[in-house]
């Protein structure tokens, strides 16, 4: 090809290369994701801020967690970082897969995925886990309605009066684990079982009976007195990630489940009654002209109240109420009745360092690393926790050792060329043959 040839070659791809990023930019402007503006966002953040302001102003505690059933555009997993309010879903976050099993499995998400969405609360499991606040449509079962302002969607604050603090005295002779196997409320009876060191059957399966016609599966089912009914769908054999239903309870919303992180333990009765309630659960096919995935099932489990009641109770008398919680540094005054493990509801991982009284004491990973433990001997301690980043101090290290020897090359650059400037040599005449 002729030079000038390949030359107007060149300039007219260029030319369709700065069209086409032109284009694409023009498109995207004022855009954070598809169909969701800048406007939308900075509408969003506001009343998310206002709302947390408010919180802040009634609860000045230092530690309790606030979630919600929505975000931003429904890709916000870690909202609670850049807003400070300790989200389950960011504060074990996606470099923590552990905590993120131990959540899936408890029944907040898909199990097998590798994030999690705080999509439907679940009483028992927020309440170990210090959630303190909800926003949802509407107040859920166990949760009592706040004045904080309702944001422009329609849900509302709720504030959980089981909440329990960052930790919790355990038996040091319990073991930590839960059984491998089972459904979400069975693993929930199995970590407080573990917790309390007897046997606990805070869900007990309830009655349930089956209606399937034209496509649908339909379920009459009958909550005992003084309970939260929960359902959690479980996927056919066949189906994938990929592969929803529409699930409703009573004729109510259709809510996606069994899609990628939507798979969660769903609240039947939002009210707490003292006489049994009957309602019906429906799993439709989500896509129109579509269908049940074959073996698609749903469990259905009450939380008695009492028992959780008297659970609460117990863990409640031997909290560790920090003084301070902020990012990578917790501390407070704790008092132990007798010798005791702390059980914490922070996430297992080895560049946490804990101090009782200064003095550095094992921290050791409960429930598959989804939680952590520390030993508390009898009597009044002050608690410490610190974080260090994995690699912190090689890196700094590298960092000192690179920042030397540029250094180090900087000035012997500058050195040499000076000396060549002011040898004797350097301003002689060249000889030439």
């Amino acid at each position: 090809m002729a030079p000038i040839a390949k030359n107007a070659a060149l300039t007219a791809l260029l030319l369709l290369v700065c069209v086409d990023l032109g284009l694409n930019a023009h498109s995207a402007w004022g855009k954070i994701y598809y169909n969701y503006t800048q406007e939308q966002h900075n509408a969003y953040v506001e009343e998310a801020d206002v709302q947390l302001a408010q919180i802040k102003q009634a609860d000045t505690d230092p530690f309790y967690r606030f979630d919600k059933t929505y975000n931003r555009i429904g890709a916000s997993f870690n909202e609670g970082i850049s807003h400070g309010f300790n989200q389950l879903s960011s504060y074990s976050s996606a470099n923590s897969p552990a905590a993120i099993r131990f959540l899936n499995s408890m029944g907040y998400s898909s199990v097998g995925e590798f994030s999690t969405v705080y999509a439907s609360p679940v009483l028992a499991m927020d309440s170990l886990l210090g959630v303190r606040y909800v926003g949802a449509w509407g107040t859920p079962a166990g949760y009592r309605a706040t004045g904080i302002e309702t944001p422009s969607n329609g849900a509302s604050i709720s504030y959980n009066p089981y909440a329990l603090s960052l930790g919790i005295s355990v038996d040091a002779n319990n073991s930590l684990a839960i059984p491998n196997g089972g459904n979400p409320f069975e693993r929930q009876n199995a970590l407080f079982s573990a917790i309390t060191g007897s046997t606990v059957e805070l869900y007990q399966k309830i009655d349930a009976t089956q209606h399937d016609a034209d496509g649908r599966l339909s379920w009459t089912v009958n909550v005992p007195a003084n309970s939260i009914g929960y359902a959690y769908v479980v996927r056919g054999e066949t189906a994938g990630s990929y592969s929803p239903v529409s699930f409703s309870v009573d004729g109510g919303p259709l809510i996606k489940e069994g899609w990628r992180f939507s798979n969660n333990v769903r609240e039947v009765n939002s009210q707490i009654v003292e006489s049994a309630t009957t309602h019906t659960v429906n799993i439709d096919p989500f896509y129109e002209g579509g269908a049940v995935p074959a073996g698609t099932g749903c469990l259905f489990y009450a939380l008695n109240m009492d028992e959780f009641a008297r659970i609460h109770d117990s863990l409640s008398q031997a909290q560790l109420v920090p003084s301070v919680f902020e990012d990578g540094h917790v501390c407070g005054i704790y008092t132990a009745a007798r010798d005791t493990t702390l059980l914490l509801s922070i996430p297992y991982d080895k560049s946490w360092q804990a101090r009782v009284d200064g003095s550095e004491v094992p921290i050791s990973p409960a429930f598959d690393k989804g939680m952590s433990s520390i030993p508390v001997s009898t009597g009044s301690h002050t608690i410490e926790l610190t974080y260090r980043s994995p690699g912190f101090t090689a890196g700094l290290l590298l960092t000192l050792v690179g920042c030397g020897t540029m250094a180090f090359i900087g000035i012997w650059t500058v050195r040499r060329r000076r000396r060549n400037e002011t040898s004797p040599t350097a301003n002689a005449p060249s000889l030439r043959s």
